[in-house]
């Protein structure tokens, strides 16, 4: 069993565990509302509130490192594509993340013949400020450069948590021989320098080639998940197993484990603990 101070909190306010209770029906209801009817239902309830405009902080910097990772923006709404064969309570994770920055409800849509589900925020408010203040381009994000802002690359707190944000959706903690590593990749060159800087400037990523960086060093790893941590259930129970049970799960095989791990809240960080894997 996973013990009780395996994992750490600096500013999540749902475990898991919450999110399974509180969002395993909903999940059905997202499916079967699609994407007109979540539209509908998310425009209605925009009419009821105002939207929050955040100021620079841990969380905006993680869903900032989400949009540049797996995000769209457009002048009428930002969309995270996620997928839902792994990443179920990924997506409750960023809608909850979405609702407490901006004070509003984002749809879920579902396109299962792509295996895709989209978390997305309805908000023309929002998608200007987004781009106005912090530069993210509208439309495709390597032609528009899309960058992390200055003002982040500038404060350690809020850069790991962007790169937190990053490496939870277009990176990887994979198998690696008979380890795993941890591995970003993008063809955006200059958010590839940007990623590379902030993993060095850590201590943690050793390698770069033209369309990735990372480490595939297990000190590293540990200081990775130690340091930066993880919103992403797969990413969390692949290092966990490897760290605790010295066991390397294939993608397929992490699904099976993530009951195990209700419990961890998020975003999920290594204690000071010892740098082998126990059992």
């Amino acid at each position: 069993m996973v013990p009780d101070n395996w994992g750490r909190v600096k500013g999540g306010k749902k475990g898991i565990e919450a999110m399974f209770t509180k969002h395993g029906e909903k999940l059905k209801e997202w499916r079967a509302k699609g994407g007109k009817a979540a539209q509908k239902h998310l425009l209605s309830d925009l009419t009821k509130k105002d939207v929050l405009l955040p100021s620079l902080n841990e969380k905006l910097s993680e869903l900032i490192g989400i949009y540049l990772g797996d995000g769209t923006l457009t002048k009428y709404f930002l969309k995270i594509s996620l997928d839902p064969r792994y990443d179920l309570s990924y997506v409750s994770y960023v809608k909850a993340l979405i609702e407490d920055l901006f004070g509003v409800l984002p749809a879920i849509r579902e396109e299962k013949d792509r295996n895709l589900i989209y978390v997305q925020l309805f908000s023309k408010t929002a998608c200007e400020y987004l781009h106005n203040e912090w530069n993210l381009p509208y439309g495709d994000k390597v032609r528009g450069k899309a960058a992390i802002p200055n003002a982040i690359m500038k404060n350690r707190n809020v850069a790991i948590a962007c790169l937190r944000g990053l490496m939870d959706t277009d990176g990887s903690v994979s198998k690696d021989g008979n380890s795993i590593s941890v591995r970003f990749y993008s063809h955006n060159k200059i958010l590839m320098d940007q990623v590379e800087s902030v993993g060095r400037s850590l201590g943690i990523f050793t390698f770069r080639n033209p369309l990735e960086t990372g480490t595939k060093s297990w000190d590293k790893v540990v200081d990775y998940f130690r340091i930066v941590g993880s919103s992403n259930l797969g990413h969390i129970v692949r290092f966990s197993e490897k760290f605790l049970a010295n066991k390397i799960l294939y993608k397929e095989e992490v699904i099976e484990h993530y009951k195990k791990y209700k419990g961890i809240r998020l975003p999920f960080k290594l204690g000071n603990r010892a740098r082998s894997p126990v059992g």
